[in-house]
Protein backbone atom coordinates (compact mmCIF):
# COMPACT_ATOMS: atom_id res chain seq x y z
CA UNK A 1 0.00 0.00 0.00
CA UNK A 2 1.27 3.55 -0.58
CA UNK A 3 1.33 5.91 2.13
CA UNK A 4 -1.51 8.05 0.66
CA UNK A 5 -3.57 4.95 0.43
CA UNK A 6 -2.64 4.26 4.33
CA UNK A 7 -3.47 7.84 5.42
CA UNK A 8 -6.73 7.34 3.27
CA UNK A 9 -7.91 4.21 4.86
CA UNK A 10 -6.97 6.04 8.49
CA UNK A 11 -8.73 8.93 7.47
CA UNK A 12 -12.07 7.33 6.65
CA UNK A 13 -12.31 4.95 9.47
CA UNK A 14 -11.82 8.15 11.56
CA UNK A 15 -15.05 9.92 10.13
CA UNK A 16 -17.04 6.42 10.12
CA UNK A 17 -19.46 8.10 12.60
CA UNK A 18 -20.11 11.32 9.95
CA UNK A 19 -23.18 11.69 8.20
CA UNK A 20 -24.11 11.35 4.41
CA UNK A 21 -26.92 12.65 2.62
CA UNK A 22 -28.09 11.21 -0.31
CA UNK A 23 -30.70 10.33 -2.56
CA UNK A 24 -32.26 6.89 -1.67
CA UNK A 25 -31.47 5.51 -5.42
CA UNK A 26 -27.43 5.49 -4.37
CA UNK A 27 -28.41 2.86 -2.02
CA UNK A 28 -26.51 -0.33 -3.10
CA UNK A 29 -29.49 -3.22 -3.34
CA UNK A 30 -32.50 -0.21 -2.97
CA UNK A 31 -35.11 -1.45 -5.78
CA UNK A 32 -36.24 1.40 -8.08
CA UNK A 33 -39.33 -0.41 -7.85
CA UNK A 34 -39.69 -0.40 -4.21
CA UNK A 35 -43.44 0.13 -3.13
CA UNK A 36 -42.31 1.25 0.43
CA UNK A 37 -39.23 2.49 0.52
CA UNK A 38 -39.88 3.87 4.28
CA UNK A 39 -40.15 0.28 5.39
CA UNK A 40 -36.88 -0.66 3.91
CA UNK A 41 -35.01 2.27 5.13
CA UNK A 42 -36.23 1.56 8.54
CA UNK A 43 -35.44 -1.92 8.24
CA UNK A 44 -32.03 -1.10 7.80
CA UNK A 45 -31.92 1.77 10.37
CA UNK A 46 -31.46 4.67 8.05
CA UNK A 47 -32.97 7.97 8.38
CA UNK A 48 -35.41 8.43 5.46
CA UNK A 49 -37.33 11.87 4.75
CA UNK A 50 -40.17 10.24 3.37
CA UNK A 51 -39.50 11.50 -0.18
CA UNK A 52 -35.96 11.10 -1.61
CA UNK A 53 -33.91 11.61 0.64
CA UNK A 54 -31.67 9.27 3.37
CA UNK A 55 -29.20 9.87 5.84
CA UNK A 56 -26.89 7.44 7.36
CA UNK A 57 -23.38 7.34 8.67
CA UNK A 58 -20.46 6.54 6.34
CA UNK A 59 -19.50 2.99 7.98
CA UNK A 60 -23.09 1.70 6.60
CA UNK A 61 -21.58 1.45 3.86
CA UNK A 62 -18.32 -0.26 4.40
CA UNK A 63 -18.74 -3.81 3.21
CA UNK A 64 -15.20 -4.81 1.45
CA UNK A 65 -14.58 -6.69 -1.80
CA UNK A 66 -12.70 -9.55 -1.08
CA UNK A 67 -9.07 -9.40 -3.35
CA UNK A 68 -10.16 -12.62 -5.22
CA UNK A 69 -13.55 -11.59 -6.28
CA UNK A 70 -11.97 -8.34 -7.57
CA UNK A 71 -9.07 -10.25 -9.24
CA UNK A 72 -12.01 -12.01 -11.33
CA UNK A 73 -13.92 -8.75 -12.20
CA UNK A 74 -10.29 -6.91 -13.46
CA UNK A 75 -9.39 -10.46 -15.27
CA UNK A 76 -13.13 -10.66 -16.94
CA UNK A 77 -12.39 -6.58 -17.61
CA UNK A 78 -9.18 -7.60 -19.61
CA UNK A 79 -7.57 -4.20 -18.34
CA UNK A 80 -5.55 -3.51 -15.08
CA UNK A 81 -7.23 -1.12 -12.62
CA UNK A 82 -5.48 1.58 -10.33
CA UNK A 83 -4.38 -0.22 -7.22
CA UNK A 84 -6.31 2.49 -5.01
CA UNK A 85 -9.30 2.07 -6.18
CA UNK A 86 -8.62 -2.06 -5.73
CA UNK A 87 -7.44 -1.14 -2.54
CA UNK A 88 -10.30 0.88 -1.41
CA UNK A 89 -12.58 -1.61 -2.45
CA UNK A 90 -11.03 -4.35 -0.58
CA UNK A 91 -10.72 -2.17 2.40
CA UNK A 92 -14.29 -0.52 2.33
CA UNK A 93 -16.15 -1.53 -0.36
CA UNK A 94 -18.65 0.86 -2.48
CA UNK A 95 -17.99 3.51 0.54
CA UNK A 96 -19.82 6.84 0.62
CA UNK A 97 -17.55 9.97 0.91
CA UNK A 98 -19.14 12.72 2.99
CA UNK A 99 -19.46 16.37 1.40
CA UNK A 100 -21.26 18.74 -1.17
CA UNK A 101 -20.24 16.59 -3.96
CA UNK A 102 -22.02 12.99 -3.26
CA UNK A 103 -18.89 10.81 -4.04
CA UNK A 104 -20.50 7.27 -3.69
CA UNK A 105 -17.33 4.85 -4.68
CA UNK A 106 -18.92 2.17 -7.26
CA UNK A 107 -18.53 -1.28 -6.87
CA UNK A 108 -16.75 -2.26 -10.47
CA UNK A 109 -19.25 -4.01 -12.03
CA UNK A 110 -21.71 -0.95 -11.51
CA UNK A 111 -18.69 1.08 -12.71
CA UNK A 112 -18.62 -0.39 -15.89
CA UNK A 113 -22.22 0.28 -16.34
CA UNK A 114 -21.89 3.79 -15.39
CA UNK A 115 -18.70 4.29 -17.49
CA UNK A 116 -20.65 2.94 -21.00
CA UNK A 117 -22.50 6.06 -21.03
CA UNK A 118 -19.63 7.98 -21.35
CA UNK A 119 -17.93 5.60 -24.33
CA UNK A 120 -19.67 5.25 -27.38
CA UNK A 121 -21.24 2.10 -27.75
CA UNK A 122 -19.36 -0.93 -29.28
CA UNK A 123 -15.81 0.73 -28.45
CA UNK A 124 -13.43 -0.72 -25.58
CA UNK A 125 -14.20 1.44 -21.94
CA UNK A 126 -11.68 4.57 -22.63
CA UNK A 127 -12.60 6.01 -19.08
CA UNK A 128 -13.87 4.08 -15.78
CA UNK A 129 -16.29 6.25 -14.24
CA UNK A 130 -16.23 5.63 -9.75
CA UNK A 131 -18.43 7.81 -8.78
CA UNK A 132 -20.90 10.43 -9.48
CA UNK A 133 -19.18 13.90 -8.77
CA UNK A 134 -21.41 17.01 -8.36
CA UNK A 135 -18.34 19.36 -7.14
CA UNK A 136 -19.26 21.65 -10.25
CA UNK A 137 -22.03 20.14 -11.91
CA UNK A 138 -24.69 17.69 -11.67
CA UNK A 139 -24.09 15.10 -13.83
CA UNK A 140 -20.55 15.02 -13.61
CA UNK A 141 -18.54 12.36 -12.81
CA UNK A 142 -15.16 11.03 -11.50
CA UNK A 143 -12.77 8.32 -12.54
CA UNK A 144 -10.02 7.15 -14.46
CA UNK A 145 -8.86 7.11 -18.15
CA UNK A 146 -7.70 4.37 -20.10
CA UNK A 147 -3.80 3.89 -21.78
CA UNK A 148 -3.57 0.57 -23.45
CA UNK A 149 -4.59 -2.39 -20.89
CA UNK A 150 -4.37 -0.22 -17.87
CA UNK A 151 -6.32 2.67 -16.35
CA UNK A 152 -4.00 5.05 -15.22
CA UNK A 153 -4.10 6.44 -11.32
CA UNK A 154 -5.02 10.08 -12.22
CA UNK A 155 -8.26 10.54 -11.27
CA UNK A 156 -10.24 12.76 -13.82
CA UNK A 157 -13.65 14.49 -13.21
CA UNK A 158 -15.79 13.67 -16.71
CA UNK A 159 -17.69 17.18 -17.83
CA UNK A 160 -21.16 15.63 -19.30
CA UNK A 161 -21.54 18.96 -20.86
CA UNK A 162 -18.13 18.49 -22.73
CA UNK A 163 -18.71 14.90 -23.61
CA UNK A 164 -19.59 15.48 -27.27
CA UNK A 165 -16.44 16.95 -28.37
CA UNK A 166 -15.11 13.62 -28.99
CA UNK A 167 -13.54 10.51 -28.21
CA UNK A 168 -10.45 11.15 -26.72
CA UNK A 169 -11.63 11.49 -23.20
CA UNK A 170 -8.60 14.61 -22.50
CA UNK A 171 -11.50 16.64 -24.83
CA UNK A 172 -14.10 16.49 -21.68
CA UNK A 173 -11.67 15.51 -18.94
CA UNK A 174 -9.95 17.93 -16.16
CA UNK A 175 -7.31 16.43 -13.88
CA UNK A 176 -8.36 16.65 -10.50
CA UNK A 177 -5.13 14.31 -8.80
CA UNK A 178 -2.36 11.79 -9.33
CA UNK A 179 -4.19 9.25 -7.55
CA UNK A 180 -7.38 8.74 -6.11
CA UNK A 181 -6.57 8.56 -2.49
CA UNK A 182 -4.32 11.85 -2.95
CA UNK A 183 -7.46 13.25 -4.20
CA UNK A 184 -9.98 11.92 -1.38
CA UNK A 185 -7.82 12.64 1.21
CA UNK A 186 -7.63 16.88 -0.11
CA UNK A 187 -11.47 16.48 -0.43
CA UNK A 188 -11.85 14.77 3.16
CA UNK A 189 -9.45 17.41 4.40
CA UNK A 190 -11.00 20.41 2.83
Amino acid sequence: MSRAFDSLAEKIRSIGEEYCENQIYVWPGFDREDPNPKKYFKKLGIKFDGDLFIRYPVKKTFSPVSAEQLDQQEHALGVTLPNDYKQLLQHFGPVHIPGNAYIVIEPLQKAIQKSRGWCREGTPLSVLAISSYYQTCDGNSIGFIRSGEVFGPEIFEFGHELVHEGDDPRLWTRKLGDSLAEFLLEYLNA
